[in-house]
């Protein structure tokens, strides 16, 4: 979004407006509809609108002097969300030939008690007042401004995203603290796993617990039991650690996890139980026993590989590095030169090498944001050839609006998401409308396509335990489970977190997989299976909407609404009480009750039921009252309720 400046002139207050335009539905290829997003200063719009036709209509496409106008279209907008500086509207535009003119209209005025819905301010309401929003500006008049041209649509430029990840529940697997299915490949000196796993683990990328790919094999109807849609692996390639995130290898897997056919064999057995395989792949940097590395060390400046690093002056000295690399001086992990073009071919290689002998899903791209973004076009383009559906999630860990375009990656590890929830639910230190207002910046950060793919995670291998991060408190992991499983996007959930695992940072983060849980953890498992299994039951939970429907800060409390795509049902009939179109098994919509605070809170809707609905089932983390009119859940607890027939 570019933003047009504030500014007073003689006319009076001119609000700040920006806006951009994307396909909607890029994954589903829908031509002649444009979603345009407009966003306006908080509080500074009543109404807003657009108008809009084919750019070549009438011989030539609309006159700036009003002459030889095309039949032109008009549309309200709707007011869809709001964070602490803006408010949102959208419009969905339809035209068969797909190449869009519009100009946006603003109503300025206050909506400190909630705007406008869309539909109740008609398209042919009074111009009087309005300002006018093109290409060159903001004027009183629309002849005076330029309109906003979207040519015609072009596939390669939308945000597309596999149907199956949309939605999905993945879960993050540290491959040698997850299960030892084959003592047999050990690496000399493995640990025994512990019976204790409250107990820190040592630091030491060279200690070994013998976890491997044959202990995800067998642990597959264990995932499966959960709803799990997707494992992602951290890095398997040959390597001396046991991160394994120096590469010495991309063409082999490690010994101490198996063997290439043995990772074929984990992707078609987990196929068979409707699981996907995404591996971690470092292309940001290489190991320093990777080949071309050591011949680099070996041959200085004779070295054919010298420009597939960045050495400072040659030769190449390790103590201290005189070379980049991975973060500050981290000698084992030299940063590889990705604008290279000998490189990005490598690179390449291995990604169809693993497509095509593994048959793995998709690829989690390490360090994404410092990589020569060429590679990840070629990337993508390579993998779709060998598998269209392929899946790929960039390691950013800020906004990442920029690789999302539908030409480098389908999602990101959605970290910003991870800093409000971990804020409210962590630790307490927001209240509700302060989370609310965090995300919905994030959620208009990008395409609803895209905001239904990206990773939202609590955890990883790279940051401590949420329930660390809780104080141990287990009420406050299950809301925030609850609320991820509730919220658009993938849940992910790092192994061990599902049993209510502690840890502190790397390397305590990655403590051994505790399979003997004690009663809270049987109690978190439990609540993750169901919250798997509503997931795939209700696709109001997967690729719904969201709108939020109370917040009281005082009593530290929300509830929000996740509402079925259906065709035919316009938002004013998604409300409480209306026909919102339940008449097919799965369209339930669903109503997330979640109250931090420490009385029983009764989300003020005006009726839960009605019209021949009904709640059709529920899911509580505490105490939960229902009746055709109100929810009450508990204190510091949360709750899901399906709303059908």
């Amino acid at each position: 979004m570019a933003t047009l400046p504030l500014s007073l002139n003689p006319a009076g207050f001119v609000p700040l407006v920006d806006h951009r335009a994307e396909w909607p539905m890029a994954s589903q290829q829908e031509n002649g509809r444009l979603r345009i997003v407009l966003r306006t200063g908080r509080d500074q719009v009543a109404a807003a609108g657009v108008v809009w036709a084919d750019r070549y209509e009438q011989g030539g496409g609309p006159d700036r002097a009003g002459l030889g106008r095309p039949p032109w279209l008009e549309r309200a907008c709707e007011h869809s969300g709001r964070d602490a500086q803006w408010d949102y509207w959208e419009a969905e535009l339809e035209l068969p030939t797909g190449r869009f003119a519009y100009w946006l209209w603003v109503l300025p005025g206050g909506a400190q008690s909630g705007l406008p819905a869309g539909g109740q301010v008609p398209a042919s309401a009074s111009r009087a007042g309005v300002w006018w929003v093109g290409d060159s500006g903001l004027a009183r008049a629309r002849h005076v401004v330029w309109p906003f041209e979207w040519p015609h649509q072009l596939a390669g430029e939308s945000p597309a995203v596999p149907d199956w990840a949309r939605g999905a529940f993945f879960y993050q697997i540290f491959v040698d603290r997850f299960f030892n299915g084959d003592p047999a490949n050990d690496p000399p000196g493995t640990l025994p796993w512990p019976q204790d796993t409250s107990q820190p683990v040592p630091k030491g990328a060279g200690l070994f617990y013998g976890g491997d790919l044959a202990g995800v094999i067998q642990k597959l109807p264990y995932l499966a039991g959960l709803g799990v849609d997707a494992i992602y692996l951290t890095p398997i390639f040959r390597s001396p650690s046991n991160h394994k995130y120096d590469t010495e290898d991309y063409l082999d897997v490690d010994p101490a996890f198996g063997t290439q056919d043995l990772l074929a064999d984990l992707t078609a057995q987990a196929h068979r139980h409707g699981i996907r395989v995404i591996l971690d792949l470092v292309f940001n940097h290489s190991g320093d026993r990777f080949f071309a590395f050591r011949n680099l060390l070996e041959q200085g400046a004779a070295s054919p590989y010298r420009e597939w690093y960045f050495p400072g002056n040659l030769p190449v000295s390790q103590a201290p590095p005189n070379y980049e690399t991975f973060a500050n001086a981290v000698v084992t992990m030299p940063k590889l030169n990705t604008a290279n073009p000998e490189v990005r071919r490598y690179l390449v290689g291995v990604v169809r090498r693993w497509l095509q002998i593994a048959d793995v899903d998709g690829f989690r791209l390490d360090v994404a944001n410092e990589v020569a973004r060429e590679l990840w076009r070629e990337v993508l383009e390579s993998a779709r050839r060998v598998k269209p559906d392929v899946f790929i999630v960039g390691e950013i860990w800020h906004r990442a609006a920029s690789w999302l375009r539908g030409d480098m990656f389908h999602s990101v590890m959605n970290y910003p998401w991870r800093a409000p929830v971990l804020d409210f639910f962590a630790r307490g230190s927001i209240g509700p409308t302060e989370l609310w207002e965090r995300l919905e910046s994030i959620r208009f950060t990008y395409a609803p396509p895209v905001t239904e793919a990206l990773v939202n995670l609590l955890g990883s291998h790279d940051t401590p335990r949420f329930l660390r991060l809780a104080g141990g408190e287990l009420w406050r992991l299950e809301m925030a489970t609850l609320f991820q499983f509730a919220y658009p996007g993938v849940a992910q959930v790092y192994y061990g977190d599902e049993v209510a695992m502690d840890g502190g940072g790397d390397p305590d983060c990655r403590r051994p997989m505790n399979w003997s849980p004690g009663r809270d953890g049987q109690s978190m498992l439990q609540l993750v299976r169901d919250l798997g299994q509503w997931r795939r039951r209700y696709p109001a939970l997967r690729t719904g909407g969201v709108e939020l429907a109370a917040v009281d800060d005082v009593a530290e409390a929300f509830a929000f609404w996740r509402v079925p795509r259906l065709p035919g049902v316009a938002r004013d009939q998604r409300g409480a009480g209306a026909d919102s179109g339940t008449r097919t098994g799965g369209s339930e919509r669903c109503l997330v009750v979640v109250n931090r605070g420490m009385r029983p809170w009764q989300a003020p809707v005006p009726e839960i039921t009605g019209a021949g609905l009904r709640v059709t089932e529920r899911l509580a983390t505490g105490e939960l009252e229902v009746s055709d009119r109100a929810a009450v859940v508990g204190p510091r607890s949360a709750a899901i309720l399906a709303i059908g027939r």
